[in-house]
């Protein structure tokens, strides 16, 4: 199976996904990776060090393992989906364990990334409920990320083979799909 749908790196997105405020599946395109809860801190490079100046060029993003959090820095003038996606790849990082950075941790942090702006679980629930696959736009609009990102999972959930999903997985789907269903009109049976 890909590195990109492999099953820990599921299960690690959904666990720290439910671990954050509760939010509907439509709204999961406003998810601003600022807020998120956890045992880290987030933060912009220039709020971190204003005043120094950044390297040039700037990385996008940064974790610094500070006592008794670690800091995850990105840069404040990426555009809204560069800047989730450098907090989740980053994230990925913390969650996978990454201390030193080689050619697979960042492929798998960007993995991590991927399935945590577009879990594969809400994806292929929503097309169930719809009877048919997202189209990337949909995917574009749901989950407010790059039309490269959408494009990529789209291939890859078509490519794999039939997904089993962890508890975890479930359940965000249960808490998602509950909400959209008492969203939708009452005549509605989906």
């Amino acid at each position: 199976m890909s590195c990109h749908l492999a099953m820990e790196l599921r299960e690690a997105a959904a666990r720290l996904l439910l671990a954050q405020p509760p939010f509907s599946v439509y709204r999961m395109g406003i998810l601003d990776l600022r807020r998120f809860r956890g045992p880290f801190l987030i933060d912009t490079f220039e709020a971190f060090s204003p005043t120094e100046s950044l390297p040039d060029p700037c990385p996008d993003g940064a974790t610094l393992y500070l006592s008794p959090r670690p800091l995850i820095l990105y840069r404040a003038s990426l555009s809204p989906h560069r800047r989730n996606f450098t907090i989740a790849h980053e994230l990925g990082h913390l969650c996978l364990g990454h201390r030193a950075p080689t050619h697979a941790a960042e492929r798998r942090a960007d993995a991590f990334a991927a399935v945590l702006l577009m879990p594969p679980a809400v994806i292929l629930a929503c097309e169930a409920m719809l009877h048919r696959p997202l189209t990337v736009g949909e995917m574009l609009s749901a989950f407010n990320v790059s039309s490269s990102a959408a494009l990529r999972m789209r291939r890859q959930l078509t490519a794999a083979p039939p997904l089993r999903f962890s508890a975890a997985e479930r359940e965000l789907v249960r808490r998602l799909m509950g909400k959209v269903k008492r969203e939708r009109a009452p005549s509605s049976d989906c």
